[in-house]
């Protein structure tokens, strides 16, 4: 019985990822392009031939063109603007979500590589599984893209380092911020270390497709 009941709360973990991701990421989109910028198609010139991009759904919308397995459900856990530009997710025992955003993305805020990622934590006030409360828990942070709970507050990879950040102040804003590991090479920012997952050894694994 445990581990079907184990098994069945991964599935809806799961799904609410997708949604939570698909949701954000048709917006995020949607911002870089507009249905008035023509997208090129290999090999076609761009006087030929160009698709336009369709207008974004809203997270309502969205469930409209959701296709699932039979025996399974879809539900909206959390949407903008309770978090945006998310990228990796961890819940804490207590049930917070945390979720790591790369605001960043691809060139930095400016344009030339100044950091603006952030980390948030979504709470659900009346305990129904839907995320309806948003905490800006640290920002500033160089391309952050994973993040796992840990002791009283989270650690993060960002390359160059893996960092554990902790609110000790009681008002949910990070005020210690320790790196734990160093000396990841930066480069692509979809190549940087990432992945932080328990494993049965009570270790912490993680990827890294770019040497130390």
């Amino acid at each position: 019985m445990a581990g079907r009941l184990g098994l069945s709360t991964l599935a809806s973990r799961w799904a609410c990822l997708y949604v939570l991701l698909f949701c954000a990421c048709m917006h995020h989109s949607a911002r870089r392009t507009t249905a008035a910028d023509p997208v090129p198609v290999r090999g076609v010139p761009m006087a030929a031939n160009t698709v336009k991009p369709t207008e974004p759904l809203s997270p309502q919308d969205s469930f409209k063109v959701l296709h699932v397995r039979e025996g399974y459900k879809v539900d909206l856990v959390a949407a903008e603007p309770l978090t945006m530009d998310p990228v990796a997710i961890a819940w804490g025992a207590d049930g917070k979500l945390w979720v790591v955003e790369m605001a960043d993305y691809p060139q930095g805020l400016d344009g030339h590589m100044k950091a603006g990622g952030r980390v948030r934590y979504l709470e659900s006030t009346h305990n129904d599984g839907h995320y309806d409360k948003s905490t800006l828990f640290l920002e500033g942070i160089n391309f952050p893209n994973g993040i796992i709970p840990w002791r009283k507050g989270v650690i993060v990879t960002a390359a160059p380092e893996i960092f554990y950040a902790e609110s000790t102040t009681g008002t949910g804003k990070a005020d210690v911020r320790t790196p734990l590991y160093t000396g990841f090479k930066e480069g692509n920012t979809q190549l940087r270390v990432n992945g932080l997952r328990w494993g049965f050894d009570a270790a912490v694994s993680l990827a890294d497709d770019r040497a130390l």
